[in-house]
């Protein structure tokens, strides 16, 4: 099946870097980062190592991180791709294990979030806890605001991106 459907991976929690790296010749922003973006369709999807951003090298994807996302908000670019996913492979909001759901997340929301919000991104996507979860849109583990008959409206222009858990 690989051979013949495309697809684009992430590394999740108990991949070895180097193995991930040598066996899924994934783009990226060079060896031991494993993080990327790319365009399809009407989106531009942003792959994140959460490992990486709980570790060391945090910093240095959330430095590329704010770069992309900062060229893909722009006017030009946002008009060719008005949705913008971020995607890692641990979940920012989940109700099940800890410390998945707790101090792990905390830690991610700590350091995506205000990114997620300032550049007006529309869905995060998370594997990890193997259940599906989804949220409305929320932010500070707050749901946005609702507007008596207008609840279309969250969804038009949210004031947070929405979180999935589809692990």
């Amino acid at each position: 099946l690989a051979s013949r459907v495309p697809y684009m991976t992430l590394p999740g929690d108990r991949d070895a870097l180097e193995e991930y790296e040598g066996f899924f010749g994934m783009p990226s922003a060079g060896p031991g980062k494993p993080w990327y973006a790319f365009d399809i369709g009407a989106a531009r999807i942003f792959m994140l190592c959460t490992t990486c951003l709980l570790d060391r090298r945090g910093d240095l994807q959330l430095s590329w991180l704010r770069k992309e996302l900062a060229w893909s908000a722009a006017s030009p670019q946002r008009e060719a791709r008005p949705w913008l996913l971020v995607a890692g492979h641990r979940p920012l909001y989940c109700s099940m294990e800890q410390p998945t759901c707790g101090r792990e997340a905390t830690k991610l929301r700590e350091v995506l979030e205000p990114l997620l919000l300032e550049f007006w991104v529309d869905l995060y996507l998370s594997a990890h806890v193997h259940a599906y979860e989804r949220t409305y849109p929320l932010f500070n583990k707050t749901i946005c605001p609702y507007q008596h008959r207008k609840l279309i409206r969250i969804f038009r222009r949210p004031c947070a991106p929405v979180h999935v858990v589809g692990g």
